[in-house]
């Protein structure tokens, strides 16, 4: 597997402990009845897009329809497991009210063709802080 994920801090102890600050190419989405849909974004604003998200996402934590999620690349390789098919594997993170900092609610494995096709906006590189 390819990392894809650039790990800037990591905050070991103190009152920021557990904290992590990565950079990563990240997809925006919102949630869509059982589903996901792709957003476009530009700085603070998001504009969904009519288009499925053709991954497989495990959540942690149940959504709400239109909540905003981050899918943040993480790796990418084939798995034996996938028949040697090219897979990225991303987190999935909700932005916190302040729009300063992001939880982790979820996992989702694209595949590779899927998550650079051009149906879909491209990702854009972004600094994330997860608590």
């Amino acid at each position: 597997m390819e990392e894809k994920v650039v790990v800037v801090e990591v905050q070991t102890d103190g009152p920021r402990a557990g904290e992590l600050v990565l950079e990563a190419k990240v997809r925006a989405g919102q949630v869509a009845g059982v589903g996901f849909v792709v957003c476009e974004w530009e700085g603070g604003d998001t504009t969904p897009c009519p288009r499925p998200i053709s991954a497989t996402v495990s959540l942690e934590e149940r959504l709400v329809d239109g909540t905003l999620v981050w899918f943040a690349e993480l790796v990418a390789g084939m798995s034996h497991a996938q028949g040697g098919r090219k897979d990225v594997h991303c987190l999935v993170l909700v932005e916190s009210s302040d729009h300063a900092t992001y939880r982790r609610v979820g996992y989702a494995v694209w595949k590779d063709s899927d998550w650079v096709h051009a149906q879909y906006p491209e990702a854009k590189m972004k600094r994330l802080r997860i608590i």
